[in-house]
């Protein structure tokens, strides 16, 4: 169950990052509604999220089958399809532009720190083995042409054919 705007406001970014995505979903909503500012995640530190590691399964099950549930309500209903892809529009808008190139390099160090941690070797060198394991992992969506979709302006049927793919 949410808790109020203000609860949501006061936790740091490793909290909030722990956040069912159901309740991140319906924060940013009151957010948005009330004329606030949607907040973001970041990927953090891996040191000081590495305590907290052996629950993320346990939680991204919960956030998956979540997710799984309305993607599937939105696919089976051109209505909801269009009313999220509104509300991403909104959400857009709302969030300043990130940095991206920060971002990259934040995920990159957290990605870095936990392969030493988990003691992968060599993947600095073995370069080609990591890539594939990532590809493995993270299969295309899209099409691999350098363009990132923009699902606030995507045709609709383009829309439904990447959500069914995740």
């Amino acid at each position: 169950e949410a808790e109020g705007l203000e609860y949501y406001e006061r936790l740091d970014d490793l909290e909030w990052s722990r956040l069912p995505l159901q309740i991140v979903e319906q924060v940013h909503l009151e957010q948005m509604k009330a004329g606030q500012m949607p907040r973001s995640a970041v990927w953090g530190e891996y040191s000081k999220e590495r305590p907290f590691l052996q629950d993320i399964h346990k939680r991204a099950a919960v956030d998956f089958a979540y997710y799984s549930k309305e993607v599937m309500l939105m696919l089976a209903n051109r209505e909801l399809m269009y009313k999220g892809q509104q509300e991403y529009r909104q959400f857009q808008e709302m969030v300043p532009a990130s940095d991206r190139e920060a971002a990259k390099r934040e995920m990159g160090a957290w990605i870095a720190d936990y392969f030493d941690d988990a003691g992968y070797m060599h993947w600095e060198t073995q370069t080609q083995l990591y890539k594939a394991m990532l590809l493995t992992a993270f299969p295309p969506i899209d099409d691999l042409d350098n363009v990132k979709p923009d699902f606030g302006t995507i045709e609709i049927s383009k829309w439904e054919d990447l959500l069914s793919k995740f």
